[in-house]
């Protein structure tokens, strides 16, 4: 026999005996002896060997059964979490001061306002210490306080405005202040009573918001048809119930009516082009809200500062959510910022077959009864969505007009058409009309159209 065969017999043989005179072998034997006997052969066989081989550290090992159980548990917990959180929010939400403790609230951050210089909002321009104390004793007929209103300007000193409307009384109750506020933000302005002509004419009558309008939607095209420049499109309006607090007031069960409300009627249409589901923003699932923040399908988080101080989370996330059609193209949030925000969307530029969606959607809701005033037309908590609300946005690529050395153009070219303009980075702008004070809709989407067209053109021209 080979010498080398010789030697690993050897060593095989002494191998043998070592495990024998340990144990091992039987130990082994009866291990597999064991899983072989199992009707239903676990999935790791590995690691029931393990368990059977050191018993006193099986809790240590997990098993398929022990990984479920924890699973279970994990899952459990969890949901005891999200309990808690709700029941918190409702908790903070139902939490009430004392007009007392809302008078000296008050005081206090307007003498700090006052006192301080740096701040450059609408609000400190036009409340002046004189109307303060003219305004800080009354109260709306849906209860809400001025500090309501103007307790997120009088905390953060940063913001272009600093006013939240608290319900839609606020802009008659405070009306010296919305009304001098109002005419700046949205460039209208009231006679003065010298340029009337004619001794016996009447006072000046405040420049009123029209009627609904939504014209012929056939007088709108398609913004970017090579589609070189416009990347999605999107068109929405805001409404506010009538007789219902604006977010920073609303108690829990108006809240929940809304959004009861609301889900009746979103459900149950059958047309095929709007039918869809409702999703209560505490049901969604984490990876799915996500996906859809950002999309811009969902709602942001609530982690906007200025919102924050106005109290619009009040009761986050309870009775929030939004409606989403089967074919993504059409949504409804539901008790965000504001009661409710329609809006029709899609990839591409076109905007007549947007526009003629939202109209369209709009039916639904025509038995609804929304907040209006004789000037101001719908009003809302943000005090920029009032008037005929309606709000086009688009995401354009623009390369040559985002670069900082046509900063200037693309500022003439904003301002000039009423149009917000946000740099998303390498050459997207996202686009938004701000006109929507003192004309109709159809009249605001056909400035915009005008105006993106202009902006397509000197893009153009930036390439010659």
């Amino acid at each position: 026999m080979d010498i080398n065969c010789i030697g690993i017999e050897s060593k095989r043989d002494g191998f043998r005996k070592y495990l024998e005179s340990t144990g091992m072998t039987e130990k082994l034997t009866t291990a597999l002896m064991k899983l072989y006997q199992e009707e239903e052969r676990p999935v790791d066989a590995v690691g029931y060997v393990k368990n059977f081989l050191s018993p006193g550290d099986s809790e240590n090992c997990i098993t398929p059964e022990k990984f479920e159980a924890l699973q279970a548990e994990v899952e459990k917990v969890t949901k005891e979490r999200d309990r808690l959180t709700l029941d918190l929010a409702e908790a903070k939400g139902s939490i009430k001061k004392s007009a007392s403790e809302i008078d000296l609230a008050l005081t206090n951050l307007f003498r700090d306002f006052d006192e301080d210089e740096s701040g450059k909002s609408m609000l400190k321009e036009y409340l002046t210490e004189e109307l303060f104390l003219k305004l800080k004793g009354l109260r709306t007929d849906l209860r809400g306080y001025l500090l309501d209103n103007i307790q997120s300007g009088l905390t953060h000193y940063d913001q272009e405005i600093g006013i939240f409307a608290s319900d839609q009384y606020a802009y008659v109750t405070f009306g010296e202040l919305f009304n001098q506020v109002l005419e700046d933000l949205h460039n209208v302005e009231t006679p003065e009573a010298d340029e009337v002509e004619g001794e016996d004419s009447e006072l000046p009558k405040p420049i009123a918001q029209p009627d609904v309008d939504w014209g012929d939607a056939e007088e709108l095209n398609d913004l970017d048809p090579e589609g070189l420049f416009i990347k999605s499109i999107s068109i929405s309006v805001s409404r506010s119930f009538h007789g219902i607090p604006f977010m920073p007031t609303i108690p829990l069960n108006k809240l929940k009516e809304i959004a009861e409300n609301l889900n009746k009627i979103l459900v149950t249409i059958t047309d095929e082009e709007f039918q869809g589901k409702y999703f209560d923003l505490a049901e969604i699932d984490k990876e799915m809200k996500e996906k859809w923040i950002q999309e811009g399908i969902l709602f942001p988080n609530p982690d906007d500062k200025y919102l924050k101080a106005a109290e619009t989370y009040r009761f986050w996330p309870l009775q929030r959510g939004m409606f989403l059609n089967d074919k993504e193209n059409f949504r409804v949030w539901v008790n965000e910022e504001e009661h409710l925000k329609i809006t029709a969307f899609e990839d591409g530029s076109n905007l007549r077959e947007v526009f003629k969606r939202l109209v369209k959607s709009l039916e639904y809701f025509n038995d609804l009864k929304f907040a209006r005033d004789e000037r101001w037309g719908f009003v809302t908590h943000n005090l920029k969505n009032i008037g005929n609300t309606l709000q086009i946005t688009v995401k354009a690529k623009i390369p040559k007009l985002s670069l900082p050395e046509n900063s200037e153009q693309l500022d003439a070219f904003a301002t000039g058409n009423d149009i917000a303009f946000k740099d998303l980075g390498l050459g997207l702008l996202e686009l938004t009309s701000k006109k929507r004070m003192g004309i109709t809709e159809i009249e605001t989407a056909k400035a915009f159209q005008k105006g993106i067209a202009e902006m397509i053109t000197a893009e153009k021209c930036l390439y010659a």
